[in-house]
C-alpha cells in the first residue's frame, strides 16, 4: 500500500482564510481553547471553518498511523 503524504506545510491545507480574519480566528481559537468563549463566539469559528472548506473543496487524506497493528 503506498503511504500517503503527510501534510506538513500550510500551502498543505488549501487556501488559507482572509488576512484580515485571522486575528479574529486566532482570538476565537483562543477563547474557545480556553473554554471561555460564548455561543456567538462558537457560532462564529464555525462559520470560519464552513468558509475554509467551501473555499478546500478537494478532502486532505488522513496520514497513515506510526504504527502496525
Amino acid at each position: 500500500m503506498a503511504q500517503r503524504k503527510r501534510a506538513t506545510s500550510p500551502e498543505d491545507f488549501g487556501q488559507r482564510i482572509e488576512p484580515a480574519e485571522l486575528p479574529w480566528a486566532e482570538a476565537l481559537a483562543r477563547a474557545l481553547r480556553a473554554g471561555t468563549g460564548d455561543d456567538e463566539e462558537f457560532a462564529r469559528m464555525a462559520e470560519l471553518a464552513m468558509r475554509w472548506v467551501a473555499a478546500n473543496p478537494a478532502p486532505i487524506p488522513p496520514a497513515d498511523p506510526a504504527y502496525r497493528r
